[in-house]
């Protein structure tokens, strides 16, 4: 097995706004959480509809009683995917990283490789892992152009705040997490919404929109959410 990474080390190229839901994994790779270097278990939920001066929030809690199977972890990519890396590799894949693959080679109406840097690398199997808009795919006709309407754009930034301040905060005990969810005045009524996820020692803290809503998002989101009456208390 073989794994062909664009980037300098693998994920590198990987976005996520933070979350991680174990149900496929934990299929594959069973306890993975128990090695695996995931930042928090989500336990807490908060659903908030904002104003710019009103929110009302919804509030869920589970505590730890979820089967393995059914639970989410808040996630940094650069730390989870090396670690899954780690895991191929010791089941036999080997990594090369740098290379980009620009396309898929055919012979007889199958595909049995892959061009990349100018070689061809024969498969029996190629899985394709590009993202959503896979060029690959669209090249071999199994995917069409992602429609605007169809994905959003985000951006997060990652906000350094000490261990104990965050479980005071958001009400936590040893590992448990919390994702709040934030619909409404982020994006102005647009598609989309904010996000908040607690790692360890730092909270990824995002907003979403709808990618055929981005260029109207440039003109009526220009009042930073983040220093709004509702959401700077949380990571002040």
């Amino acid at each position: 097995m073989l794994v062909i990474e664009r980037g300098n080390s693998a994920g590198a190229k990987n976005v996520t706004g933070g979350r991680l839901y174990a149900h496929s994994l934990e299929h594959i790779i069973p306890g993975f959480a128990e090695s695996a270097p995931v930042e928090r278990l989500i336990t807490h939920e908060k659903l908030a509809f904002m104003t710019e001066k009103s929110a009302m929030t919804m509030d869920y809690c589970n505590g730890d009683e979820t089967s393995p199977s059914q639970r989410s972890y808040s996630v940094l990519r650069s730390k989870f995917d090396a670690w899954l890396m780690e895991q191929a590799e010791e089941a036999g894949a080997q990594l090369i990283t740098g290379i980009r693959v620009d396309n898929l080679v055919q012979r007889d109406g199958k595909v049995v490789g892959v061009e990349a840097d100018g070689d061809v690398i024969e498969a029996k199997t190629v899985i394709l892992a590009d993202g959503v808009n896979s060029i690959l795919a669209e090249k071999l006709g199994m995917a069409k152009r992602v429609k605007p309407t169809d994905v959003a754009v985000g951006v997060k930034e990652l906000i350094e705040l000490p261990k104990s301040v965050i479980e005071d905060r958001f009400q936590l005990q040893g590992n448990q997490g919390a994702a709040c969810l934030f619909a409404g005045s982020p994006t102005d009524g647009l598609m989309g919404g904010g996000f908040l996820y607690t790692n360890e020692n730092t909270l990824s803290l995002g907003l979403v929109c709808g990618l055929h809503h981005l260029h109207d998002a440039k003109n009526r989101c220009r009042k930073c959410w983040k220093i709004s009456n509702n959401i700077r208390p949380l990571h002040r």
